[in-house]
């Protein structure tokens, strides 16, 4: 990761904006404290490493309450193997995950979840970095990813390395999803078996 503090308003939005001519468009995230880790809420909340399989039980024994309390209705498969759950490449770059609207829906809405949002807008990245800022905090951060880095997509060529893997934009769930400009990102990697 490369840190680079800006100085003034104009210097960052003219950084963020700046086309690097690459293969991929940035990503921004704000964070308000600076010496916050890039957690996902997952994470947050004590869940490293946790195996996808284990989540899913958990998102599918909320389904069943949700869906009687918002009348919405999500496709998640009742029995996923674990060929399921392994990522799929689309044709856009990006990944699928199974029931990946429902598990966006469900981040948007509190629930623990393994993907890290990002917006493509820096200016909706710098609203949550300052919307709830803190005096006592020395500076803010706004997180910049590019999916195809130096090293290769996800940003190792290591075939057995975690990679971070991408989701979205054209998703269809919470209409939050479109107001923040989301793409979502989760790490990955594959279990020995």
């Amino acid at each position: 990761m490369i840190e680079t503090k800006e100085c003034n308003w104009a210097e960052f939005i003219a950084d963020a904006t700046q086309s690097k001519g690459g293969s991929s468009e940035p990503v921004f995230r704000g964070i308000r404290n600076h010496n916050w880790e890039l957690l996902t809420t997952l994470e947050r909340i004590g869940h490293y490493d946790e195996p996808l399989s284990k989540y899913y039980t958990s998102i599918k024994i909320a389904k069943r309450a949700l869906e009687c309390c918002t009348e919405q209705r999500w496709d998640v498969s009742e029995d996923l193997t674990e060929q399921e759950l392994e990522p799929k490449i689309l044709s856009t770059g990006f990944y699928n995950l199974p029931a990946v609207e429902y598990m966006i829906y469900l981040r948007h809405h509190g629930f623990p979840s393994p993907l890290l949002d990002w917006s493509q807008s820096p200016y909706v990245a710098s609203f949550f970095a300052y919307a709830d800022a803190d005096l006592r905090d020395e500076y803010c951060s706004i997180y910049k990813y590019t999916e195809f880095g130096k090293e290769g997509k996800g940003g190792s060529a290591n075939h057995n390395d975690p990679k971070i893997l991408s989701i979205g934009p054209c998703i269809a769930t919470h209409k939050r999803h479109f107001m923040q400009q989301s793409q979502y990102t989760y790490c990955a990697k594959k279990r020995q078996r």
